[in-house]
């Protein structure tokens, strides 16, 4: 259901975009002439994830409309004028590197007749651009130990200790817990020293893999495994042919 709020996010946002692109796009231009457009333009959109699509049109769109208050024709467009573009969206908020990747992206997907993207006056913005980097911070043991805790006291309604159980599942696993969101229970298999599954959706593969598998436990990791089970247990409380029980979990506690 996420995905397809999303989706339709993306398509209004390409409904914006396209007059735009489809001047200067060769791909849009013969696509027009095919019998199979509409099942061509999905598949060229969906080379990257909902998300990422829309961040991508997102920033196209601010590309556009800063090209528009430059007075610079996006037929003729040059170097210095993507430049120009980029830098003057920075100063509003959007950092370069996402607005040139963002035109990087449609100009391989769609064929644009932009100048060269990577090389010349487009070294030095990436060069001097620079910011503090974000990176993703583990939990907090502590937060961890709230999980076992409760899940050993039975704290809160079935779904709530499913969700922690879900938490430590994904710690154990090292695994991003969307991608845990997109795990079939029908395809979690236990053995005697670890327990795998099948995440057929990831952040960094979209296609349904075999090996985009991972392992929770091992035989040395005495404490996972227990609580591994502990959450396990809550599983038959709803149906298995759900991905990790979105549909069927309300969250909450008492």
């Amino acid at each position: 259901m996420l995905h397809a709020e999303v989706w339709q996010r993306c398509l209004k946002l390409w409904a914006l975009i396209q007059p735009w692109l489809q001047t200067i796009s060769s791909v849009l231009q013969e696509l027009g002439e095919s019998r199979h457009a509409s099942t061509l333009l999905q598949n060229l959109l969906k080379s990257v994830s909902e998300n990422t699509l829309v961040r991508y049109l997102a920033h196209l769109l601010k590309f556009v409309g800063t090209l528009q208050d430059l007075n610079v024709r996006w037929e003729s467009i040059r170097q210095l004028e993507v430049v120009d573009a980029l830098l003057s969206m920075h100063k509003s908020g959007s950092h370069v590197t996402n607005g040139l990747k963002a035109v990087r992206w449609a100009a391989k997907t769609f064929g644009l007749a932009l100048p060269d993207l990577y090389g010349g006056l487009l070294v030095g913005v990436e060069a001097r651009i620079t910011s503090d980097r974000k990176e993703a911070l583990p939990l907090p043991i502590y937060v961890l130990a709230y999980c076992e805790r409760a899940l050993l006291l039975e704290s809160g309604s079935v779904g709530f200790r499913l969700f922690l159980g879900a938490i430590l599942i994904s710690a154990s696993a090292s695994l991003r817990f969307s991608d845990a969101q997109h795990i079939l229970w029908t395809s979690i298999q236990a053995a005697q020293d670890n327990v795998r599954a099948i995440s057929y959706r990831t952040k960094s593969s979209r296609c349904r893999f075999a090996n985009e598998d991972f392992k929770v436990i091992t035989e040395t990791d005495r404490m996972a495994a227990f609580f591994f089970i502990a959450g396990m247990m809550y599983m038959e409380h709803f149906p298995f042919n759900s991905s990790f029980g979105i549909g069927s979990v309300a969250i909450g506690c008492r």
